[in-house]
């Protein structure tokens, strides 16, 4: 991410983010909570040629940490999200801009505001594991906030392992194989990769 826009971001909003309880990580994200449901503001940044200038959006999601350490375990110290949404898709409607420019004029008491308003209530809706079950199990694929389809059923697999539900959980992997085994690898490979984890041979 370039420094011409990042030094100007961090100037602006730092110390806002901070004060409303949000620890800085790299890339511009900020995180709140503890580990077994962070809370996640990711932003993100692009020149746009047309104006020649740096508009950014943001990202709002929940980083389940047993889940990631079973889901991805080569990505936990990047602290991917598990479950994420454009916080423009948190909107009532799509009347709001999606992006922002730090030189527009109340840019900040924008972003600050639509955090408030709609990243605080996403945060509410998956304060533990069994909230994240029940949204991918009941609202999917009508809601806005998901994982991406293998991502939902990945995130399910892992959800069930958890929970004990071991025999759930294999039946759930192979049936995917199963109906994957003539596709190319990128609709298998990580379902096959996560069933090694899982249930190692022998196991």
């Amino acid at each position: 991410m370039s420094a011409k826009f990042t030094k100007p971001f961090l100037s602006k909003f730092r110390e806002p983010l901070t004060q409303a309880g949000f620890a800085q990580k790299p890339d511009l994200t900020f995180v709140q909570g503890e580990m077994r449901a962070l809370r996640m503001l990711v932003f993100r940044s692009g020149y746009v040629y047309s104006t020649r200038r740096y508009e950014f959006d943001c990202m709002v999601g929940v980083h389940y940490h047993d889940v990631e350490k079973l889901m991805r375990p080569d990505l936990l110290a990047d602290l991917m999200p598990t479950i994420s949404s454009p916080i423009c898709y948190l909107r009532p409607n799509g009347s709001a801009r999606d992006t922002w420019c730090l030189e527009d004029e109340g840019c900040v008491d924008d972003v600050l505001s639509q955090i408030r308003e709609f990243a605080l209530p996403f945060f509410d809706r998956f304060v533990a594991l069994d909230d994240l079950q029940r949204h991918l199990e009941s609202e999917w694929p009508s809601g806005s906030v998901g994982t991406g389809p293998d991502g939902r059923l990945l995130t399910l697999i892992c959800i069930h392992y958890l929970r004990g539900e071991k025999n759930a959980a294999r039946k759930m992997v192979e049936e995917i194989l199963a109906e994957r085994k003539d596709a190319r690898p990128a609709k298998w490979w990580d379902f096959k990769k996560l069933n090694e984890r899982l249930f190692p041979t022998g196991e």
